[in-house]
């Protein structure tokens, strides 16, 4: 196919030999590609993490997007569905605020089947300090896999909170490759 004209305009010119092919039905549009995909938030109350060095499951209560209802709220843990293996991209903002220890360091990290593949840090160096965590993987994933967001500090005395009435807290991700 050499071009895909829409309403009299060229939409699609084939370049090269690795073009896909497409009907004029747009029938590639109900393909899996980017499927499926979520992104959760917390839009209740903020997050306290007592214990230092202690990884704790971030806390969500409301979705943006979830396409397979696959994020059970319950665990707070994305559950890939079955029939959509392949490589995920996931990624996850933590805003920490309200620190009672300073110099300390705040982590996101995200982990595949509870264990811990990526994290990201940020050092806290006064109490009254809010910061964001940022971290991204792509990572292989199989029906029934679980992908989870954990936080942690490393305060000596103190707590650190995480934001979760604002929705500045998210995790999300979405599969660009399936096999």
């Amino acid at each position: 196919m050499g071009n895909l004209t829409l309403n009299g305009q060229t939409v699609l010119t084939q370049v090269g030999t690795n073009m896909p092919e497409f009907d004029e039905s747009f029938s590639f549009l109900n393909t899996k590609i980017n499927r499926p995909a979520f992104c959760v938030y917390n839009s209740g109350n903020n997050q306290t993490l007592g214990t230092a060095n202690l990884d704790t499951l971030v806390d969500f209560n409301n979705s943006y997007v979830d396409d397979q209802s696959s994020f059970d709220f319950n665990t707070n843990k994305y559950i890939i569905p079955n029939g959509f293996d392949g490589i995920y991209a996931f990624w996850a903002t933590i805003l920490f605020g309200g620190t009672s220890d300073a110099n300390q360091y705040n982590y996101a990290k995200i982990g595949k089947n509870g264990i811990l593949l990526t994290f990201n840090s940020q050092r806290c160096y006064t109490t009254s300090m809010a910061l964001t965590c940022n971290t991204f993987i792509f990572i292989n994933c199989v029906g029934g896999d679980t992908i989870e967001l954990y936080a942690r500090h490393n305060g000596n005395t103190g707590t650190a909170v995480l934001h979760g009435t604002d929705g500045n807290t998210i995790f999300g991700g979405y599969r660009i490759l399936g096999f």
